[in-house]
């Protein structure tokens, strides 16, 4: 394994990996199979089906209430069959079942290189005051 920069993420790795061959773990470069590109997708319909779920009586009885970017994500939530949530389900376990020998798999958290978004957009506001993100 090539040695980087110190500092950056991937020299962060790397110097994991080789303490950890130094002190006696076999160490090997991993191909993800094409799999887990399908369950990483299918997370997206098993979260989105559970979460309209989990928010049924707050979606039920007070829907105005909840901020609309959550609300129109819920909306478009009760658009999954149970047989699409079935499907990544089974999506989802095949993915684990890849990985199954992997005993620890050390990745940066941003694997095609994308820069994290300078706001959070991504996440409802009922969501961010939540759980405390950005706070």
């Amino acid at each position: 394994m090539a040695r980087s920069k110190r500092g950056d993420a991937k020299g962060g790795r790397d110097r994991g990996a080789h303490r950890a061959a130094a002190a006696g773990a076999k160490v090997t470069e991993l191909t993800l199979p094409p799999v887990l590109e399908d369950a990483y997708q299918a997370q997206y319909t098993i979260q989105d089906y559970e979460n309209v779920r989990a928010l049924a009586f707050e979606y039920d009885r007070h829907r105005d209430r909840i901020d609309p970017l959550l609300r129109d994500h819920l909306t478009a939530a009760l658009t999954i069959t149970s047989d699409q949530y079935d499907a990544a389900r089974r999506t989802a376990s095949r993915g684990r079942q890849a990985l199954a020998d992997a005993r620890r798999i050390s990745t940066s958290s941003s694997p095609r290189r994308r820069r994290a978004p300078r706001r959070r957009d991504w996440a409802p506001p009922a969501i961010r005051c939540s759980t405390g993100c950005g706070r």
